[in-house]
């Protein structure tokens, strides 16, 4: 580990480091997370003089930055803006530094200034949340599915607006294992969208490499598929000689204010119990997926109480109502896989996933993402 700070900031590095070495007194050290070693490189500890844009710093002192092949880094960055600042400027110094880190293979987390002056100390889970990001980043499991392996492939696809350019970009092929395991992605622009069949593609010969052809394909996806893209992903499939192979389109949307809901008579706040879910029409359903498990109440902070949206189609002829509910489950099962938060999701990380890459992306340089940041969780 080294940080990356102003240099008025240094004193805050140095407080984040002896709650990290466990120092604080009021947080276990970091190692008691992450079952890993902390171990920090001060001699590659970056201070900047420039608050206002560092990057030029940052770079010259990383342009000598020898790796040692043997380890893997992970750089702290005092950030003094969060990304949410009001000031443009201020919050594209927050993306270039995520970018000039990944163009090294260098893994980052960043915390805002004032997320350390709160309360004298960062608040425990802030340092657990923190914790679980870097050990995702650094290809660590935090946790996984309990699920037994099985050599299908999951492709998730998400996408985010953005209000500057009015432009939708994608994240796409986010390659999962049945059991959360994440392999690898791509991303483009939906002007460029015919690149779907081809990411789908590379994901499949990439996973068959080292598991063999996939059972099945799954696809979560952030929006009804066209018929143009499912043919598509057809001819990728004719070209692998993979033309029998199952096909599953998952179309997961949070559901607005007029679609359909469902309510519990019998529960005094209405919500469904997290899980159920209801057949709407031939290919419709709504998944609940809250808070209320067992006689544990909804909080209000808990988020999206709102049931899923789903539509199921494939290429073959019928669904059987088994494969029905083991999708269905799936869905419900990857919206626990999280790994920036111990909160629990509504969203499955194979479409929030996408989305996050969907949002940082386009403050890149040509909006693409390293290629060294194609096989690691970097953006959580």
């Amino acid at each position: 580990y080294f940080f990356i700070s102003h240099e008025e900031d240094k004193d805050y590095a140095q407080k984040m480091h002896r709650i990290f070495q466990g120092r604080d007194g009021r947080i276990k050290r970091l190692r008691e997370y992450m079952h890993i070693p902390y171990a920090c490189d001060h001699k590659r500890h970056i201070l900047f003089t420039n608050r206002e844009n560092p990057i030029s710093e940052i770079h010259a002192r990383l342009v000598d930055y020898c790796p040692d092949p043997d380890v893997t880094y992970m750089a702290i960055y005092i950030s003094p803006f969060s990304k949410f600042e009001e000031d443009e400027s201020q919050r594209e110094v927050y993306y270039k530094v995520k970018q000039q880190l990944i163009q090294r293979g260098i893994q980052s987390q960043v915390i805002c200034r004032d997320k350390i002056l709160e309360k004298d100390t960062p608040n425990v889970y802030t340092v657990i949340n923190m914790a679980l990001a870097m050990l995702a980043k650094l290809g660590g499991t935090p946790w996984k599915l309990n699920s037994p392996l099985s050599n299908e492939l999951v492709i998730g696809v998400g996408a985010f607006n953005d209000p500057r350019t009015k432009t939708r970009y994608i994240g796409s092929a986010f390659s999962f294992q049945n059991n959360g395991k994440f392999n690898r992605f791509e991303h483009f622009c939906e002007e460029t969208s015919f690149l779907l069949a081809s990411s789908i593609k590379e994901a499949i010969e990439d996973f068959a490499t080292h598991a063999g052809d996939p059972s099945r394909l799954i696809i979560h996806y952030f929006k009804r598929m066209r018929k143009e893209e499912m043919q598509e992903i057809d001819k990728a499939l004719d070209s692998l000689e993979l033309n029998g192979l199952p096909v599953y389109i998952v179309t997961i949307n949070k559901t607005e204010s007029k679609d359909l809901l469902a309510f519990d008579d019998s529960y005094k706040h209405g919500i469904p119990r997290s899980g159920v879910y209801i057949r709407t029409d031939e290919k419709r359903f709504l998944l609940f997926n809250n808070t209320r498990h067992g006689h544990r109440d909804p909080k209000p902070t808990d988020g999206y109480p709102f049931p899923l949206n789903l539509r199921i189609s494939s290429n073959q002829e019928d669904i059987d109502s088994r494969v029905i509910k083991e999708l269905i489950n799936q869905v419900y099962q990857f919206s626990r896989m999280y790994w920036k938060s111990t909160r629990q999701q509504s969203q499955p990380i194979t479409t929030s996933y996408p989305s996050m890459l969907a949002e940082l992306a386009p403050h890149f340089d040509k909006g693409l993402v390293p290629e060294k940041g194609k096989d690691n969780l970097w953006f959580l």
